[in-house]
């Protein structure tokens, strides 16, 4: 019994903070055009809030101004890969304030029709990874999409 040919319809390419993830870009990137599917770079910004019983979030000038600016960092990124993208290219800003980050790409993904998530690791080691976590990993094992993990270049 021949296998099933998996069928990528959707590269979702999850940008950290710095939106700077320049391999798993160009992964990302050279996927889609490989396959002939859509690209959507994605940003979870993480609102601030106030720990559990001592109120709801506050709109302040700051978090306007963090989340405006976090927006059009999304928006230069995509502007600055469009030309070496073939097909659809799409930017989805996600904001939350309820749940983690790994959360919120994976629902994203589950959204899409056949996604394939492609999205850098930190390779932290040890403690750091330990106090930190790992979004890649946390996405890793709930998605049940494909992932890659594009680890940074070695030096």
């Amino acid at each position: 019994m021949p296998l099933e040919q998996p069928k990528a319809k959707h590269i979702l390419c999850p940008l950290g903070p710095e939106m700077r993830n320049d391999r798993a870009l160009a992964y990302a990137i050279a996927l889609a055009n490989m396959l002939r599917v859509p690209l959507t770079l994605a940003h979870v910004y993480e609102e601030p809030s106030f720990a559990a019983g001592t109120g709801p979030p506050l709109e302040t000038t700051t978090s306007h101004n963090d989340r405006e600016a976090a927006r059009k960092e999304l928006e230069l990124c995509a502007e600055r890969i469009t030309p070496s993208v073939e097909g659809e290219l799409h930017a989805k800003f996600l904001a939350i304030s309820d749940r983690q980050v790994a959360d919120a790409i994976v629902d994203y993904a589950e959204a899409l029709d056949g996604p394939v998530i492609v999205m850098a690791t930190h390779a932290r080691r040890g403690m750091k990874r330990l106090l930190l976590g790992s979004v890649t990993e946390a996405v890793l094992r709930r998605s049940s999409a494909p992932v890659l993990a594009i680890p940074p270049a070695q030096v």
